[in-house]
């Protein structure tokens, strides 16, 4: 049997309700009621060792997908007095929630009538809720003694709860919407970065949002924040005070902020997901993000975690990957003396290694090069085949377009390219486990007409490379014509770099040196 009903614009569905008992000390003893009518019906019993579990299935139109919220309320409606139980609903729309003796408040608990047993279905679009009751509930079998837990669970009338789904109050509750979340999130990390840390603050505060509550919890978890605090605007809560439809848009979350020699340990908490663009990742793509750049998400640096949302909750990568449990990369934050101390030891960079590039319009690619060529790989629609690229070189200019309409790449090299000798290649690419959007690539081979400079882009104006920091591998040197070489050496001596001969002993060296760790090389010249 089925309910359908409607809220606002939208048309939902409730089918497959079914209520259980089941004993605790045998399973096999189950009492089931596959629909319950209403408040007439005959009650369902619920003793001391036994489990009520409530089922239910809702979609919204034709196609499944869960509300906003739903609440199983239990008690004496006619006198306003309800406990509310939250209903877990996943993303297919499949309810479940299971209750006990000890999980019903004493006031309700030791009644003279049956208790009332009702849904409760709300949306953001709606002013109310819809209530749908299932029927009564007679509590049997209870201890006189019985100790209910302290505190007791809250409990209250129906309009105390409406300000969940309500979307006329102060402060709505699409602040939990995660667009608006992912936006409050990069509004946390700059306030870390640039105003907490830099005054030397002992605690700083955040919006009370689930969100952020799940991302400090991770902080927490792994070190980087003393502290957790529900409060106000104007500081941690000295008792507890519960969100109400009052104060809802003035509860903040209080980070008590760590610091060690002086410097903040959360200097860098930067988002990744941005409110107009969201990066998701399945569990494969996570566990090689400690190894290598997937996607456009540089690898994790060591003492760096990155946080994401999975349906578990937020977890930091490494966890995720290891429960295979994929989701929407949140942030990444990193000690700040760590951070500092890498990037200053940072000072090569090696040129045979992709550098990633991604444009404000979206087009990414990935190039890299030698002191002979330069080869840059572009994505492109799977199933595009060579017909449908055209590809054009000049010699300070290049231009890619598909179907001769949309233009993937265009712009001025930033250096003369020899165009006889340049071509491309449409080949698959190898995917990583990402959600990426492209399955094929197009390879541009570009052949230098200099061969003693490094390039610090592919196209002017795109993001550049510090060409000064640029050191070749060893092996390659010894490719080099004489000629090529002693431009090379030339240009090594300008820069103050060691040139093609000291790169060699320095190399011989490090290989005896790891020969013989016994031997004492302090006092070593080389001639």
């Amino acid at each position: 049997m089925w309910l359908r009903f409607t809220i606002g614009e939208y048309t939902w569905t409730i089918d497959k309700v079914q209520v259980d008992v089941v004993s605790d000390l045998n399973k096999q003893d189950k009492r089931t009621r596959c629909f319950v009518s209403g408040a007439e019906a005959s009650p369902c019993i619920l003793g001391d060792k036994e489990t009520l579990t409530v089922r239910f299935n809702v979609k919204r139109a034709s196609r499944q997908m869960r509300p906003h919220q739903a609440m199983l309320l239990v008690g004496y409606p006619e006198i306003e007095l309800e406990n509310a139980h939250v209903i877990p609903v996943n993303t297919r729309g499949e309810a479940v929630l299971t209750l006990k003796h000890e999980d019903i408040p004493l006031q309700l608990l030791f009644g003279n009538s049956p208790l009332l047993l009702t849904i409760v279905i709300g949306s953001f679009d709606t002013a109310k809720p819809l209530l749908h009751t299932l029927g009564p509930l007679q509590i049997i079998d209870i201890d006189e003694k019985f100790d209910p837990p302290k505190p007791l669970l809250q409990y209250g009338p129906l309009p105390e709860i409406e300000h969940i789904f309500s979307p006329e109050q102060k402060s709505s509750p699409k602040i939990i919407v995660i667009i608006f979340s992912v936006a409050i999130l990069f509004a946390f990390g700059q306030l870390c970065k640039t105003n907490a840390s830099r005054a030397r603050l002992a605690q700083t505060s955040v919006p009370a949002t689930k969100l952020n509550l799940g991302v400090c919890l991770g902080l927490y978890a792994h070190g980087w924040i003393a502290y957790i605090k529900r409060g106000s605007f104007f500081g941690p809560d000295s008792v507890y005070t519960p969100a109400t439809r009052e104060n809802i848009s003035t509860r903040r979350l209080w980070v008590g902020l760590k610091y060690n020699e002086m410097m903040p340990v959360l200097r860098r908490l930067v988002a990744i997901s941005k409110p107009s663009r969201k990066r998701w990742m399945s569990p494969e793509a996570l566990a090689a993000l400690a190894l290598r750049r997937v996607s456009a998400v540089p690898a994790l640096l060591p003492g760096e975690c990155l946080f994401v949302q999975t349906d578990k909750g937020v977890l930091e990568a490494r966890e995720a990957a290891e429960r295979l449990l994929g989701g929407m990369l949140l942030c990444r934050s990193a000690d700040g003396c760590t951070a500092v101390r890498m990037a200053e030891e940072q000072t090569y960079i090696n040129p045979s290694v992709f550098q990633h590039v991604e444009l404000p319009s979206g087009t990414q690619y990935q190039w890299m090069q030698t002191l002979g060529e330069v080869e840059v790989r572009l994505g492109v629609p799977y199933g595009t085949r060579g017909r449908d690229l055209s590809v054009l070189f000049e010699k300070k200019k290049i231009k890619v377009c598909l179907q001769q309409k949309e233009v993937l790449l265009e712009g001025e090299l930033s250096r003369e390219i020899k165009v006889e000798e340049s071509a491309w290649t449409l080949g698959k690419r190898p995917l990583d486990g990402a959600f990426l959007y492209s399955a094929s690539e197009l390879v541009l081979h570009l052949e230098k007409i200099n061969k003693m400079e490094w390039w610090s882009s592919v196209i002017q104006g795109h993001p550049s490379i510090d060409t000064s920091k640029i050191q070749p591998e060893n092996s390659k040197l010894g490719d080099l014509d004489a000629e090529t070489r002693s431009m090379f050496d030339q240009r090594q001596k300008e820069l103050g770099k060691p040139t093609s001969d000291e790169l060699k002993k320095q190399e011989i060296l490090k290989k005896f040196q790891a020969q013989h760790p016994e031997l004492d090389f302090s006092k070593a010249k080389i001639g």
